[in-house]
């Protein structure tokens, strides 16, 4: 895939070495929803979510990762994507850039793999829930409360799919 990207930002295949590095640097909006959704040590499963994904993308910022994301196939034609990212994710325009330019080829690329995509999240992560509203996910808020944490289902089925 061929990726536009701003100065000093740069798209490419995850590497384990990417997943350790945002495991240990999450920012905290992201710590706070996988610790609240799944009761387990964020950098734990990052690196789960990193092993178990049959693709995965990283946005690096001026030589760093700062946005990893990938797709886990839950059973066959249904995915769970994920995105995490360090607090560039939320200060660097560049890179919020960046994720708008590619964000609908990664999805794509995705649902080229998996046709039914779904997930959870945090309804108080409202760059997430503007960022999937925008992707065209449907977005289910009120789905329930996790360690005090109120979720959203969210899920997109692929194009063809849903105009058939």
């Amino acid at each position: 895939m061929r990726f536009r990207t701003p100065k000093h930002v740069e798209i490419r295949q995850a590497t384990s070495g990417d997943a350790r590095f945002l495991a240990r640097n999450l920012r905290a909006t992201d710590r706070k929803e996988i610790r609240a959704f799944t009761g387990k040590d964020p950098e734990e499963m990052v690196r789960d979510s990193f092993d178990l994904s049959c693709v995965a993308w990283t946005i690096w910022l001026s030589g760093a990762p700062a946005v990893l994301s990938g797709l886990v196939e839950r059973s066959p034609g249904v995915g769970i994507p994920w995105l995490v990212g360090t607090e560039s994710l939320d200060f660097s325009l560049e890179v919020k850039r960046a994720l708008a330019m590619n964000s609908k080829e990664i999805l794509a690329d995705y649902h080229a793999k998996t046709g039914f995509l779904y997930n959870f999240i945090s309804e108080d992560n409202m760059f997430t829930v503007g960022w999937l509203d925008w992707l065209g996910f449907e977005i289910c808020s009120g789905w329930g409360i996790r360690n005090g944490v109120p979720f959203a289902y969210v899920w997109r089925k692929a194009e063809e799919e849903a105009e058939g």
